[in-house]
C-alpha cells in the first residue's frame, strides 16, 4: 500500500493548481472526511459489518492479482489463481451496485474503492463529456464521482491501516491514463504534462533523487538503502512532494527491511506511523497555500 502511497504524491505533484478555478464544485458523491477513516467497522452508516470485510477480502485479492498472467507467474499459486478468477463475477456485482443510488450511506471507503475500479479498470474517460477537457476538468469529474481526492484529506495512516486497497487502485489508474494518453493519437487535445511548482523548485540532485525512487519502485528492483533518503533530507529538498517522497520511502524501508509496522493509531510513537503522519503534513502544509485546494 505505501508503494502506491508514493504513487499519489507523484500524481498531486503533477496537478498544479490554476487560479481562479472552482474545484469540485458538483458532485454525483460525496466523501465526508468525518464519515469514516479506514475500516467500516465504526463509521456511522457501516451496517452490515461482515459483508464489508467480505467486499475488501476480495476487492484487494483482485486488485493485487497479477494482471495479464494469471496463472504464469510462479509466486501465484493455482489454487489462488482460481479463487482470484471466481472473485471476478462478485467483484463486477459489486462494482455495479456502489453506483446505485443510495449506496453511499454504507461505507464510505468501501464504496469509494469499488467506484475507482471503473476508471482503472475501464474508460478512465468515460464519464467526460466530448474530448475537449483538460487534466484539473478530468479530476473534478473524477473526484465528483468516486470522492478519492477528498478521502486523501482523511488520515493516510488510518486508509493503510484499514486495509482497502485504494493507493493500489490510484496506481492502476495512473497507469492507465498513462497508457491511454500514450495511444489516443492526440484524441484529447488538452490533455498534457502540466508544469508544476517542483518544476521550478526541484535542483539538479532533488531531480536524481527524484529518478532514483522511481525506478527503485518499479516490480524486481532492488531497494535503495535508507540512507539514500536521508541523505537527500538533510540536503534539503526544496519541493514538498520530494520531502514527503523521502519520509514515504523511508517509513516503507522500516517495513520491508526492519519488519517495523504501523501498529496502533492510538500510539503516536510509532515510528511508522509518524513518518506517514509527517509526509501527509508536509502535504496539507502546501495545500493550504493554494486558494482553489
Amino acid at each position: 500500500a505505501l508503494r502506491g502511497l508514493h504513487v499519489i504524491v507523484f500524481v498531486l505533484g503533477l496537478v498544479a493548481p490554476t487560479p481562479g478555478k472552482e474545484y469540485s464544485n458538483s458532485y454525483s458523491f460525496l466523501a465526508d472526511r468525518m464519515e469514516c477513516d479506514g475500516q467500516c467497522t465504526y463509521c456511522k452508516h457501516a451496517h452490515n459489518q461482515y459483508r464489508w470485510s467480505d467486499i475488501r477480502t476480495k476487492l484487494t485479492r483482485y486488485v493485487n492479482r497479477p494482471i495479464g498472467q494469471e496463472g504464469q507467474d510462479a509466486k501465484y499459486s493455482s489454487e489462488l489463481v482460481a479463487v482470484i478468477a471466481a472473485d471476478r463475477h462478485d467483484v463486477q456485482q459489486f462494482i455495479d451496485w456502489s453506483w446505485q443510488k443510495g449506496a453511499h450511506f454504507e461505507c464510505i471507503i468501501g464504496i469509494i474503492a469499488l467506484r475507482m475500479l471503473s476508471y482503472g479498470y475501464s474508460d478512465p474517460f468515460q464519464f467526460n463529456e466530448g474530448t475537449e477537457f483538460n487534466v484539473l476538468e478530468w479530476l473534478d469529474v473524477f473526484n465528483s464521482h468516486t470522492g478519492a481526492l477528498d478521502l486523501l484529506t482523511s488520515s493516510w495512516a488510518a486508509l493503510l491501516a484499514g486495509g482497502w486497497p485504494v493507493f493500489r487502485e490510484l496506481l492502476h489508474i495512473s497507469r492507465k491514463l498513462k497508457d491511454r494518453l500514450a495511444d489516443n493519437g492526440n484524441m484529447y487535445p488538452q490533455l498534457t504534462e502540466r508544469q508544476n511548482e517542483c518544476d521550478v523548485l526541484d535542483s539538479k540532485e532533488d531531480v536524481t533523487y527524484r529518478d532514483v525512487v522511481k525506478q527503485a519502485l518499479q516490480p524486481g528492483k532492488a531497494k535503495l538503502i535508507l540512507g539514500t533518503h536521508l541523505v537527500a533530507m538533510a540536503r534539503g529538498i526544496r519541493c514538498p512532494f520530494g520531502k514527503a517522497t523521502a519520509l514515504l520511502s523511508m517509513a516503507l524501508d522500516m517495513v520491508h527491511t526492519h519488519n517495523m509496522y504501523q501498529g496502533s493509531l492510538k500510539d503516536p510513537q510509532n515510528f511508522v506511523y509518524t513518518l506517514i503522519s509527517t509526509a501527509q503534513d508536509v502535504i496539507s502544509k502546501w495545500a493550504k497555500t493554494k486558494t482553489n485546494w
